[in-house]
């Protein structure tokens, strides 16, 4: 291919065939370790979309009620959250499967196994190391923090925004590498989807940028090199000008952070979530310790760059999670963040002792089995929590049906002592919507104009 230079062309000379026989690797393992929730019901915020699409997916078939399917689920507001992309999964997923959730699980596994792919990808063009790129494919296949990002559909936009994020910037990789205008199109596209999966995606620029400085820091200097990233930069502003002409806020917290804010119990609260299931808790003395060994690795593996840019993904993609609406700190905010976390881990894990290249394949397979044997079983655990957590859901509803069959429209139902989270780290059964789980369970009523939520 014209242009490429003879590394590159040994990517796309030697990628072919192991892709292929990684991807089967990966959805075996992606397969097994979500087993347990394969088949698990729909829950918290599931019920809201689902409720909509049941009683309205005629009138959206018609052009009627597109406003309200995009803009009133946010529980903010209107307009406060962007995502049609994520509201799309969600349409496909009614048209194909209607209410039967097997289908939404496939949809989020595959979502979850194309994102491992890419990671893969990335990794492999950042190091050009096969044995780096695949242990990063699979640590980010297997880590316990995703569970409530596949596990549960109202989260699956942090899935899309990450697939589109890392395509996006594997396409502008490629365009670095080959100047082909069809790469930097195909990455221009993916960003705007990222964009429109979920807020988070504004990052991407600076990463880009973080990339050039990293890798291409020549071509940096050049002004057509610079009209780039403004490309970039310009979908960025206008994306930013459509969401405040929709609602009068760019997506951040309306509560001003002030210096009173709990700058400590969130990074506190991340980090334990990034070595999650090594640690079960978090003090400021081993938060410290955390970030001097990450220090240590910066300054050891100082020459390896894809460690300085896994770093950077690290905390830059994790900051806009600190100003969003949801002012908590939730498992599926870290799975973006957690693609720079298999490259960092990766690239030490599987290569920690370059300068002794016999010893150093072994301690890495030493290594890889440890890290990939503890995230499987906490990922197995997790999900296995996670399919308990759903069957309340289940039975609740099932047992308001076989005491009330047929509820009076004016009904109103008091429940106690149910629990809203459950499990490790916060498993939620209804986060908070019972109501709309009951809505959901009186659904075949719909011919009788009644409606329950």
């Amino acid at each position: 291919m014209i242009g490429i230079r003879k590394s590159e062309q040994w990517f796309l000379d030697e990628w072919r065939t192991f892709s292929i026989i990684l991807m089967g690797i990966l959805f075996i393992v992606i397969v097994i370790l979500y087993h347990p929730v394969i088949d698990a019901p729909f829950q918290g915020d599931d019920f809201r979309y689902v409720w909509y699409l049941f009683f309205y997916f005629p009138d959206l078939l018609d052009g009627q009620r597109w406003e309200n399917w995009l803009s009133t689920f946010s529980g903010f507001g209107a307009w406060s959250y962007f995502r049609p992309v994520f509201q799309l999964s969600y349409l496909y997923d009614y048209l194909v499967w209607g209410l039967n959730p097997l289908g939404y699980h496939l949809t989020s596994l595959a979502l979850h196994l194309l994102a491992a792919f890419s990671s893969f990808l990335l990794s492999w063009l950042l190091t050009h190391r096969r044995r780096v790129a695949c242990v990063a494919g699979l640590l980010f296949a297997v880590m316990p923090i995703h569970v409530e990002a596949v596990s549960w559909f109202g989260a699956r936009a942090d899935v899309l925004v990450a697939l589109a994020y890392v395509m996006s910037i594997l396409f502008f990789i490629l365009f670095s590498k080959s100047h082909r205008i069809l790469f930097l199109a195909a990455s221009s596209v993916a960003f705007v989807l990222a964009l429109l999966a979920k807020e988070s995606s504004v990052t991407l620029p600076l990463i880009l940028l973080i990339y050039d400085w990293l890798y291409e820091r020549k071509a940096l200097l050049c002004l057509k090199r610079m009209y780039t990233h403004l490309l970039f930069c310009g979908f960025l502003v206008v994306y930013l000008a459509v969401r405040i002409l929709l609602w009068d806020m760019t997506g951040m917290s309306p509560v001003p952070r002030s210096p009173q804010f709990p700058w400590d119990h969130f990074s506190q609260a991340y980090l334990l979530a990034l070595v999650d299931p090594l640690l079960v808790d978090m003090s400021n003395e081993i938060r410290w310790i955390i970030l001097g060994v990450v220090g240590v690795l910066l300054f050891v593996y100082r020459s390896r760059r894809e460690v300085w840019l896994a770093v950077a993904w690290l905390i830059i993609t994790i900051l806009p999670s600190l100003f969003s609406l949801d002012a908590d700190v939730f498992d599926r905010y870290v799975y973006l963040p957690s693609v720079g976390l298999g490259i960092l881990l990766a690239s030490v894990i599987a290569d920690p002792l370059s300068s002794l290249i016999g010893r150093s394949y072994r301690v890495a397979i030493v290594l890889c089995l440890v890290v990939l044997a503890l995230y499987a079983n906490g990922l197995h655990t997790r999900n296995t929590a996670w399919a308990r957590a759903a069957q309340i859901t289940q039975l609740v509803t099932q047992q308001v049906l076989s005491l009330h069959p047929a509820l009076p429209p004016d009904a109103r139902l008091i429940f106690t002592n149910v629990p809203v989270l459950v499990g490790a780290r916060n498993m939620q059964a209804f986060g908070g919507k019972l109501l709309g789980s009951l809505g959901i369970a009186v659904m075949p009523t719909r011919s009788s104009g009644h409606e329950m939520w």
